[in-house]
C-alpha cells in the first residue's frame, strides 16, 4: 500500500509539470520562477489533503476552497498584471 501511495504521489508530481510548462510556453509564468518549482507548487497546492483540511477541519465550503485555490495559484505562478517582462 505504501508503494502505491508513493507511486500515485509521484505521478501527481509529474502531472503537475504540464500546466507549469504551458504557463512558461505562453509567457505568463512569474519571472524567475523555474518550471520545476512551479510544478512543485502546483503539486502541493492541489493536494487532496489541503482541500480536505479546509473543508473538513476548517469548515470551508467547496466553493470557498476553490476560489481560494484559484487566487493562490494565480498569485503564486503568474506574472503580476501590468508588470512588463524585461
Amino acid at each position: 500500500m505504501t508503494d502505491l501511495l508513493a507511486s500515485t504521489e509521484q505521478q501527481r508530481l509529474i502531472g503537475s509539470r504540464d500546466p507549469a510548462e504551458h504557463l512558461a510556453a505562453i509567457g505568463v509564468l512569474r519571472t524567475g520562477l523555474a518550471v520545476e518549482r512551479a510544478a512543485d507548487q502546483i503539486y502541493a497546492l492541489t493536494s487532496f489533503e489541503l482541500t480536505e483540511r479546509f473543508t473538513e477541519v476548517c469548515g470551508w465550503s467547496v466553493q470557498d476552497c476553490q476560489n481560494w485555490l484559484a487566487r493562490i495559484l494565480a498569485e503564486t505562478l503568474l506574472e503580476p498584471v501590468g508588470r512588463e517582462r524585461g
